[in-house]
């Protein structure tokens, strides 16, 4: 039974003894290639990840200071020395 890419015409080379598929690249692209396009179109995607993970830092790190705050008051209110 042959193989889909043997089906459709993909050969092999032998090579001790494995089956290496004969496949190489066009010489030239199908389509034109345009610089710069695909930066354009993700840079508002990757400026939105980079704010929102900046959002999510600054959440935490306002939790963490509001628990610092609670626990300083609790030990004041208790008499402990802070840490």
């Amino acid at each position: 039974m042959k193989s889909i890419f043997e089906q459709n015409g993909g050969t092999y080379t032998q090579v001790g003894d494995y089956l290496i598929p004969n496949i190489s690249l066009p010489d030239a692209p199908a389509y034109p290639m345009r610089s710069g396009i695909k930066e354009q179109i993700g840079a508002p995607i990757q400026e939105k990840v980079y704010v929102d993970s900046l959002k999510e830092a600054e959440n935490s790190l306002t939790i963490h200071e509001s628990q610092l705050s609670n626990e300083q008051e609790e030990r004041k209110k208790n008499g402990q020395k802070e840490r």
